[in-house]
């Protein structure tokens, strides 16, 4: 009898770890910085969809290397972007894009790179979603949308 019970504990055990295995995600995709993308990517595309109605069906759909350094260079410089903006050294334009609003300590090296960025996670954006020559624009006018859209909470 202990032998039968001993048997099915171990199958549930291995029916555990293969289901945990393939609900698990890769290895290559780290958990933190797909949560992360996912936010970044569901905030423009739906917060804004009064001003970019179609959005809503755009996403990143391949999690390319660059992608992932320039969120996760994104992730790295949130707590020192967000006290910029908060000091008044650094803020959002209407273009997509963070601007230096008085020109101390890094600033300009957060606002270079944030923009980079920025500008990474747009184009793959556009590119992935075949949105054409005006595309790249209407993504920024939507990041700046969010953005607005944040301020005002």
């Amino acid at each position: 009898m202990m032998n039968q019970t001993n048997n099915v504990i171990a199958r549930n055990v291995a029916t555990k770890q293969s289901l945990r295995r393939r609900t698990d995600p890769p290895q290559a995709e780290k958990p933190g910085l797909l949560r992360f993308l996912r936010s970044v990517v569901m905030t423009v595309l739906i917060s804004s969809i009064p001003f970019f109605a179609f959005a809503a069906t755009y996403d990143i759909k391949e999690m390319t290397p660059q992608v992932q350094q320039a969120l996760h260079g994104r992730q790295g410089r949130y707590d020192e972007l967000q006290s910029s903006k908060s000091s008044g050294t650094v803020g959002e334009n209407n273009q997509g894009y963070v601007e230096v609003l008085k020109s101390e300590g890094n600033a300009s090296t957060i606002v270079s790179q944030e923009n980079a960025d920025r500008r990474t996670i747009y184009h793959a954006i556009v590119e992935q979603n075949h949105l054409g020559p005006s595309g790249l624009s209407q993504v920024e006018l939507a990041f700046a949308e969010v953005q607005r859209e944040k301020a005002r909470k």
